[in-house]
């Protein structure tokens, strides 16, 4: 089992994957990652991800690091980043409504 991590260990692991690009991404971190590094946590027990675009070198360097830094990643969904405003709309007409 893998260490959680803190702000400390979420910044080295940053460090080592831009190390791994040859070319231009984007890295997004995610959820409890997002936590930590603004403060509101302490820990959190993985590392989440999104890559915009998806890398073969970069998705290939993210197990060695894990070992490495003995931290646990997650690849996040787009759908974190980018929630779909179409379906909030169509869940809130298709509410009941009330009689009266």
């Amino acid at each position: 089992m893998r260490r959680l991590a803190d702000a400390q260990r979420v910044r080295r692991f940053m460090e080592a994957l831009a190390c791994q690009a040859s070319e231009d991404a984007r890295a997004y971190f995610t959820c409890g990652t997002t936590a930590v590094l603004i403060g509101w946590r302490e820990t959190t027990i993985d590392v989440d991800i999104k890559l915009i675009p998806e890398s073969d070198e970069i998705l290939r360097a993210i197990p060695r690091l894990k070992e490495n830094l003995e931290i646990n990643v997650e690849l996040a969904s787009q759908a974190i980043l980018f929630p779909s405003f179409r379906a909030g709309r169509a869940a809130a007409h298709s509410s009941p409504r009330r009689a009266g």
